[in-house]
């Protein structure tokens, strides 16, 4: 298979289409711009990220500073994987907002998803999910920080049970553009 288009730049790592460029000051108000995907950057701060290099000389330097902590939920800022599922799930609430006008956003959420083609619920499959490696894992991800919810479904003729996937109240705003604070439990 073939893909022809302009995808941007490429990580310098495994030419990826790459998500950021390095952050790392270099001197004279300049930053090392070094393309990196999610996959090779590492979040040193709010959207900031170092390439390996970088990464390391910056931990050597400082070995006692703890690791960034995730403090809000951004569509823009979520993982790899976890944006894709995400925006699925705007789409199928977009899509019903057009039917049903005079349904409320927040409670078409309930009704939004259809069956991501999962038969066990990906947040018992991935206790400790990686967004970056596929979708399954995104979407176990998104599950676990409380911005997407589960149940099965099973249909009336279907022996398989299916996964049903529905934005929670701060998917949704998520999803919408806003930011949300993580819950610190």
């Amino acid at each position: 298979m073939f893909l022809h288009g302009d995808f941007g730049k490429h990580c310098a790592e495994c030419s990826r289409p790459s998500d950021n460029l390095c952050d790392y000051p270099i001197g004279g108000g300049k930053t090392c711009d070094r393309a990196i995907c999610d996959h090779h950057g590492h979040v040193v701060g709010y959207d900031m990220h170092y390439c390996d290099t970088h990464y390391r000389e910056w931990r050597a330097n400082n070995p006692d500073k703890p690791d960034y902590q995730l403090t809000h939920y951004r569509l823009l800022t979520l993982p790899q994987f976890a944006a894709v599922a995400m925006e699925w799930l705007k789409q199928r609430v977009d899509k019903l907002s057009q039917q049903f006008p005079e349904v409320p956003q927040g409670r078409l959420r309930h009704s939004a998803a259809k069956p991501m083609g999962c038969n066990e619920d990906p947040a018992k499959k991935h206790p400790n999910p990686d967004p970056r490696i596929n979708l399954e894992q995104g979407l176990a991800w998104l599950i676990h920080a409380g911005l997407v919810t589960s149940q099965r479904r099973k249909k009336h003729n279907e022996k398989m049970p299916r996964w049903v996937f529905m934005l929670t109240e701060d998917g949704l705003r998520v999803a919408n553009g806003e930011t949300v604070e993580v819950n610190k439990q």
